[in-house]
């Protein structure tokens, strides 16, 4: 799937690019990827993707939200942390919140 997005594939490499001294390291995956990773978590869920530009959006706010909790955070993530936490960030904009 083929999806061109000059906005987030820059936010993303700005988000990695101050990540990397961080954590040591820089996730190997490619806008593309995060926006494919995304769509995987409505498919996975059965819920109805959004539009390409909504779901963009909705994997360059998990990868900025990433990037604030761990920093604030006082150990380093490991992959599976950080996979969790995309996922999971995604999984809440795409259910309704219930009122309590």
């Amino acid at each position: 799937m083929q999806i061109p997005s000059p906005a987030v594939l820059s936010t993303e490499h700005q988000l990695l690019s101050a990540l990397a001294p961080m954590y040591g390291f820089i996730r190997p995956l490619s806008a593309q990827n995060y926006v494919q990773r995304a769509l995987n978590v409505f498919l996975d869920h059965e819920l109805v993707p959004p539009e390409v530009d909504h779901l963009e959006l909705i994997a360059r706010f998990a990868l900025e939200a990433q990037q604030l909790f761990f920093t604030a955070a006082l150990f380093h993530p490991e992959e599976a942390q950080l996979n969790h936490f995309f996922d999971e960030f995604v999984l809440i904009c795409a259910l309704p919140i219930p009122v309590l």
